[in-house]
């Protein structure tokens, strides 16, 4: 047998070469981000952009076959599904850390003596953020009829105001102006023992370090979170609140908005601040115990798994849904591929179903009906029509 040109076995060995590394790089990537998630910008944000990275390897595999370099496509695909099993394989439940929240003595025995709910309850988690707040937003969200709403990123408390009259109930705000936290509940909201019937918190991170502080809502006199563009994206907001729900009973809700992206804060790894967040939050969902209900923006994938594994060692359960966001890119409609907007539900609830719907801006409203286990079922059509008043929010 003759033995091959030089070139030709230069070219059999550079396309061996190329096949192997086209296997092992994903696989190493994968590997090396995640467990940086809690401590790299550049981690978390490879994660946020998955389906981008995912299309371009589709698109290179489709390239390799297009030049009959089969081998380098197969590894590259085989590389590219080894990447995607290490990034999305369960991380396993961590313990929430001890993090003092100030009024938990307040708030644990007025849980303790709460009854069981009755009926399920629909609780609805959306991220106003870059939306209108128009006539269209507020009509489709009154057809949703929630029992509970958590809206985050609110630039006018006004537009929860209203919603609360056309469907009667009481509503309460919380954070910096333009960025506000907003819980509806269709009911009141319970005092405890004599005490405001919602308890505020902010997490401040910077340096490694988390800083935990109660802020009064809505009083303009008192701190509120700070104005500057850097406090707006590391600072966690929550609020603990013991909605009565007409029909239902008292829910222990905790309403949360994570921090929504980068930012500028050169002390602060954006995912660090997440994870100060989640930490945060796990530990105040114990208050709340396994009736508790968590509504809100979480702003990271599942593969952030630093952030869920604390927050299922809470207790806490993903109700599932939908893709949630981007809805739109630059006002141009597109392909949701996160659900970044959350119900999350403790030991005592199981979600029954779940809808979504369009809205102009990025993110889409999320709507789940959680059952308690000792409360019976009901259609998810439960409420009785209402028909939106000609209200308008500027």
């Amino acid at each position: 047998m003759r033995p091959l040109p030089t070139a030709q076995r230069d070219g059999r060995s550079w396309n061996r070469g190329l096949a192997a590394a086209l296997l092992v790089l994903p696989l190493l990537l994968a590997l090396m981000v995640r467990p940086s998630t809690t401590t790299s910008r550049l981690a978390g944000l490879a994660l946020m952009a998955e389906p981008l990275l995912l299309g371009v390897a589709g698109y290179l595999v489709l390239g390799l076959l297009w030049r009959r370099w089969w081998l380098s496509a197969l590894t590259l695909l085989l590389g590219t599904a080894g990447a995607v099993g290490v990034l999305h394989a369960p991380g396993t439940p961590e313990p929430p850390p001890r993090v003092s929240i100030p009024w938990a003595s307040v708030v644990a025995p007025c849980v303790a003596a709460m009854d069981t709910p009755t009926a399920p309850v629909r609780v609805l988690s959306w991220n106003a953020t870059g939306s209108p707040l128009g006539e269209e937003e507020l009509e489709t969200l009154v057809a949703l009829r929630p029992d509970l709403a958590v809206v985050t990123g609110l630039r006018d408390a006004r537009f929860l105001e209203t919603f609360a009259e056309i469907l009667p109930g009481e509503t309460l705000t919380f954070g910096s102006a333009g960025d506000l936290v907003g819980i509806y509940v269709k009911g009141i909201f319970e005092d405890c023992d004599g005490e405001s019937g919602a308890w505020p918190l902010s997490v401040f991170s910077a340096q490694g370090q988390a800083t935990v502080a109660d802020y009064a809502l809505d009083h303009e006199d008192q701190e509120q979170l700070p104005d500057d563009h850097v406090a707006r994206h590391t600072a966690a907001q929550m609020v603990f609140a013991l909605p009565h729900v007409q029909g239902v009973g008292t829910v222990p809700l905790l309403a949360f908005q994570l921090p929504m992206g980068p930012g500028s804060n050169p002390t602060t790894a954006w995912p660090e601040a997440v994870q100060h967040g989640a930490e945060v939050l796990a530990a105040t969902a114990s208050l709340g115990g396994a009736g508790l209900v968590a509504a809100g923006h979480l702003g990271v994938p599942p593969t952030f798994h630093e952030a869920v594994s604390i927050l299922q060692g809470a207790g806490l359960t993903d109700a599932g849904g939908p893709p949630t966001w981007p809805a739109t890119i630059l006002g141009v409609p597109f392909l949701p591929v996160y659900r970044l907007d959350r119900v999350l539900a403790g030991s005592a609830w199981q979600a029954e179903s779940y809808t979504t719907t369009q809205l102009r801006g990025p993110h889409q409203p999320l709507m789940v009906q959680l059952r308690h286990h000792s409360s019976g079922t009901l259609p998810f059509g439960r409420m009785d029509d209402v028909a939106p008043s000609d209200h308008l929010v500027d």
